[in-house]
């Protein structure tokens, strides 16, 4: 999918939302101040002018595959990921034009790459929390990565693939590996 992807605008946008499990209201409203690149994070303060989900701010790692697509550094006070003008609007507003459409153009990425399976925006926090948890990280870390309050909330986050919960053992009292095609 990420392959499929518009490489100037949208390959960052949703590389960004796969690799750090960011909710869409967070990731719209990143602004360059909230990029550390000397240690390596997004500092997540607000979605959209408000206050985080949870209330409170919390560090997630820029990992070494996410860091080449980002967008070229920009003025602190700008938004990382820019879309459209507002209407009425003669010229762009870094510091207020958000991404628009994010689920059309989703959507599209998903039809190129051959992937008939509805996916949102939603989703791809899920895809995040999967893949955290296979390659190992703990449910608590995953918690303050997510922005989650509770470890019940995140473990619904959490899709084991099949081959996954066979080397943890969750498959041994379900159907036959052989019966788990759909899986």
């Amino acid at each position: 999918m990420l392959v499929a992807l518009d490489t100037d605008k949208w390959r960052p946008f949703f590389a960004t939302a796969v690799y750090t499990g960011m909710r869409l209201s967070e990731l719209t409203g990143l602004r360059w101040s909230d990029v550390d690149l000397e240690r390596g994070a997004f500092v997540v303060r607000s979605s959209v002018g408000n206050d985080t989900k949870s209330g409170h701010e919390r560090a997630i790692p820029i990992n070494d595959e996410l860091r080449p697509l980002l967008p070229p550094f920009g003025h602190p006070t700008h938004l990382v990921f820019q879309g459209g003008r507002r209407k009425g609007a003669h010229t762009a507003d870094p510091e207020r034009d958000r991404v628009v459409s994010p689920t059309k153009a989703l959507k599209a990425a998903l039809e190129r790459a051959g992937i008939w399976r509805h996916l949102s925006m939603h989703d791809l926090r899920h895809t995040f929390a999967t893949i955290a948890v296979e390659a190992g990280m703990d449910l608590r870390t995953l918690q303050y990565l997510m922005g989650h309050s509770t470890l019940t909330m995140t473990s619904r986050y959490v899709h084991a693939s099949a081959d996954r919960a066979d080397a943890i053992g969750l498959m041994s009292f379900g159907p036959s590996k052989d019966d788990r095609a759909d899986y």
